[in-house]
């Protein structure tokens, strides 16, 4: 099984097959937004996914289980943004810029857009850290394979980072997850992320 499949975990076909579960992460999203982690209730979830609660629980335990599923859910849709998005020849900020957005996804303004996002963040790095970190390690992979094919073909330069690939790779997964914690809302997220994808991407032109 490649790590792509592993992050998955509940793929994106699980909801296709299943619009019990496409209601389930619907109303989770939205009691989530609504009340924050803490206050979300299975009740909650419940009533906005119309069913009872008893049915619910025939598809998850708790409300740690649902926000660790959508979490992984949001990963999967990253990873498959993450695969689209790195190019042959493609302008290395824009790249770069492409992989901030996998990285955050629908997700990051979801949660820089409600009262709860540094609760629903702080949830998110302890229900699924293991998760995470796997997502983490996958960007590290695609970020210095694409970096090694684009020096290879003389497309872009490490040599003026003084950086091999993978030391590059780790470099914009730790200004990600740098970023993402910084600021208060969605707008300074983009800003900060262009930003910083404009000055490394100008860093690696040949």
């Amino acid at each position: 099984m490649n790590a792509k499949c592993q992050l998955v975990g509940m793929d994106t076909i699980s909801l296709k097959s299943d619009p019990r579960v496409q209601a389930i992460m619907d109303a989770a999203i939205v009691a989530f937004s609504q009340y924050g982690y803490r206050r979300t209730s299975m009740e909650d979830i419940a009533k906005g996914a119309g069913m009872s609660r008893a049915a619910l629980y025939l598809h998850y335990r708790n409300k740690e289980d649902i926000f660790r599923s959508l979490t992984v859910l949001y990963l999967a849709h990253g990873a498959e943004a993450l695969e689209r998005e790195l190019t042959p020849a493609r302008d290395p900020s824009e790249a770069i810029l492409a992989v901030f957005e996998a990285a955050g996804g629908p997700a990051i303004e979801l949660m820089l857009s409600t009262t709860h996002g540094q609760e629903l963040l702080e949830a998110k790095s302890s229900v699924a850290a293991a998760e995470i970190a796997e997502w983490a390690a996958l960007l590290r992979t695609k970020v210095a394979a694409w970096l090694t094919k684009e020096a290879g073909a003389n497309r872009i330069s490490l040599r003026e980072t003084d950086n091999s690939a993978e030391d590059m790779a780790l470099l914009i997964q730790r200004l990600w997850f740098g970023i993402k914690e910084q600021v208060d809302n969605f707008d300074a997220y983009q800003a900060s992320i262009r930003q910083i994808a404009g000055l490394l991407g100008r860093g690696l032109k040949v």
